[in-house]
């Protein structure tokens, strides 16, 4: 097949699965969720077909904006959040909450310039490369800090909480978290450290584990994620290790895999848990899958709108930024995670974090959340930078779990407390060798291809153990567009 018509056809087979996608959310939307949590404000509406339409549109446009091939770890982070914050935001609100067509329609279209500043930019830009030093360990050295900070960290979880060994049940896990929760006002750091360790440490020790084939790493990289998820009841950290085996697999089996292979990954797993809970005659699968990494972060975003639409904005006057710039003011007597909880739900304790697009718009309307988008654009430059000379298997697999908290974070929350920051010290530290064999593609050609289709390659013959981005600055492996 000629080259110049792969993209083309990438492109297409990106748009199926993006309305593949919006069928499948909205089938489950209507048909289990908005049945089974009705009472929790999963209302369901009739829609809008010029609305909806429109929104379709615009989401598909959206995806065909991102890198076709993934080459940098800016481009999977950037694939990520168009799934799970873009991508619901701008179509569930249509069908599932309280604001009108008109409304929805027009956080379709704020999402979709947001999102489109990410895509355009974020994976592009070359502003900061080299903003993020390397100071490249020895191996030795840096797996001892690793494990150094790692028994210091549950050391002190069970100093501050206890240490939890017994497995919560899938219903069991909320009353879990609550608890946890209510410790964490007494435990100090541990609220910053354990999301740090959940969300990056662990996983770049699973990671080890599966490329070299060093089984021990693995299973120390679950049982902490296994411990964390019985002390916090976090549902996100037990899908850990089956989503970075499944990543692992797909950046193994290709040098630069298909970036739509993000979204058709989302539906097979969609697939499967509806089949899950056929056979169990259930709805919990596709509940803490699909409804909670899926719906919820569209329908959050929708209620945001209806909160905050009305109000003054919050000026991310209650944030550290208010500490930060003097003058900003807060009108409220909860932040918005709690006063969208009460206004909204009705449930004056609920805490509904909600997504980069969400705490924008709560903060300055569209101004807010373009500040938001902005903030994750420099930070995928970061990312970028800091990551130079690691393999990209590694260094983009490595910010899954932190990307995915972009659904229920904003920008600045995700890069403090989620994991963000913390993944790019790992990347400016991490020793750029011994994360296993690498592959006969790797061996004798690395390629660098951007969104356009172009591609830039090095001569087969180069065996210098430089990474995609790191032979661009090389002039010897240069070639011609």
């Amino acid at each position: 097949m000629p080259r110049s018509v792969r993209p083309a056809i990438l492109r297409v087979g990106t748009g199926v699965a993006v309305l593949l996608l919006a069928a499948v959310l909205r089938w489950i939307y209507q048909y289990s969720v908005y049945p089974q949590f009705s009472y929790l404000g999963y209302l369901y509406n009739s829609t809008d077909s010029w609305d909806y339409g429109v929104a379709l549109g615009l989401a598909v446009a959206v995806a065909m904006t991102l890198p076709v091939r993934i080459s940098q770890p800016s481009h999977f982070i950037a694939w990520l959040v168009y799934v799970v914050a873009a991508l619901p935001s701008m179509l569930v609100p249509h069908y599932g909450g309280k604001i009108d067509d008109s409304q929805a329609l027009r956080l379709s279209v704020e999402v979709a310039a947001c999102a489109l500043l990410i895509n355009l930019w974020g994976t592009r830009g070359r502003a900061l490369r080299g903003i993020a030093p390397r100071h490249t360990s020895s191996p030795t050295s840096f797996w001892a800090f690793i494990f150094v900070y790692s028994a210091l960290v549950y050391a002190y979880m069970t100093v501050t909480i206890g240490a939890h060994f017994h497995m919560p049940s899938l219903t069991d896990v909320y009353d879990v978290r609550a608890e946890y929760k209510a410790q964490l006002g007494t435990a100090g750091l541990l609220g910053y450290l354990l999301p740090i360790q959940a969300n990056v440490i662990n996983p770049v020790i699973m990671l080890r584990g599966l490329y070299t084939k060093r089984w021990l790493w693995l299973f120390l990289g679950f049982f902490g994620e296994a411990i964390i998820f019985a002390a916090s009841g976090l549902k996100s950290v037990i899908f850990a290790a089956p989503a970075l085996i499944t990543l692992s697999i797909m950046f193994t089996r290709t040098r630069r895999p298909a970036g739509a292979s993000v979204i058709w990954g989302v539906l097979i797993g969609t697939f499967a848990a509806l089949g899950l809970d056929r056979v169990f005659g259930s709805t919990a699968w596709t509940s803490i899958s699909v409804r909670r990494f899926l719906i919820t972060p569209g329908l959050l975003t929708g209620a945001y709108v209806y909160v905050f639409s009305p109000l003054d904005k919050g000026h991310f006057a209650y944030s550290l930024i208010g500490k930060i710039v003097p003058g900003l003011s807060y009108s409220y007597h909860l932040v918005p995670t709690y006063l969208v909880g009460e206004q909204y739900f009705g449930r004056a304790n609920l805490n509904a974090n909600a997504s980069l697009f969400a705490d924008g718009f709560a903060n300055l309307g569209f101004a807010g959340m373009l500040i938001e988008a902005l903030v994750l654009v420099v930070t995928l430059w970061v990312i970028d930078s800091a990551a130079r000379g690691m393999p990209l298997r590694v260094s983009a697999v490595l910010f899954t779990l932190p990307a995915i908290a972009l659904a229920n974070a904003s920008s600045f929350t995700a890069l403090t407390t989620h994991g963000i920051a913390a993944g790019i010290v790992v990347c400016m530290f991490a020793p750029r060798t011994g994360w296993g064999r690498r592959s006969d593609a790797e061996k004798t050609s690395d390629v660098m291809q951007p969104a356009s289709g172009l591609s830039l390659t090095a001569s087969p013959s180069t065996t210098t153990p430089y990474t995609h981005v790191d032979r661009l600055h090389n002039p010897r492996e240069r070639t011609a567009l």
